[in-house]
């Protein structure tokens, strides 16, 4: 269920599942493929107040790079973590994230090395660690993705 930024979201009391996607051509495939699910063509930072503390699991290949979010909650946050992760996508998804699943909710997302290793994102690392009980980490050989490319290549 994961094309680009597609962050879906989801409820374990039958409620089914929400998902954000902000490119428009993308949100209406995403709602042609899955016409019983709630799909909402909006940025992540447009998520409103009652979706927050409110679902169970966060999963998406979360963009990356050093691209803005205007979000006022955070670029005017007095807290550095959430001041700073405004101005990184990847950051910004993952705080964002921590806010909009509910105490034992799982987010779940593949990202960029930037998250683990950049010196500036320490002050994220440490949000992260302090809010949340982490399940686990696991780090891909950096040419993971280009290898199985390779293979699928070679078999056609």
């Amino acid at each position: 269920m994961s094309v680009h930024s597609w962050t879906p979201c989801w409820r374990t009391d039958g409620r089914g599942h929400h998902g954000f996607e902000k490119d428009l051509m993308t949100g209406k495939i995403l709602k042609h493929l899955h016409p019983g699910q709630k799909v909402r063509v909006q940025g992540f930072e447009k998520i409103e107040k009652p979706f927050m503390n409110h679902f169970d699991l966060a999963v998406s290949n979360i963009p990356f790079g050093d691209v803005a979010v205007f979000d006022p909650e955070f670029s005017g946050s007095k807290d550095p973590a959430r001041h700073s992760a405004a101005r990184t996508i990847h950051n910004y998804f993952f705080l964002k994230s921590l806010d909009a699943v509910r105490e034992g909710g799982i987010v779940a997302f593949i990202t960029s090395q930037g998250v683990l290793d950049a010196p500036t994102n320490a002050p994220i690392r440490e949000y992260m660690m302090n809010h949340t009980n982490l399940v686990g980490v696991a780090r891909l050989p950096n040419n993971s993705l280009r290898i199985t490319r390779e293979r699928r290549w070679a078999a056609t």
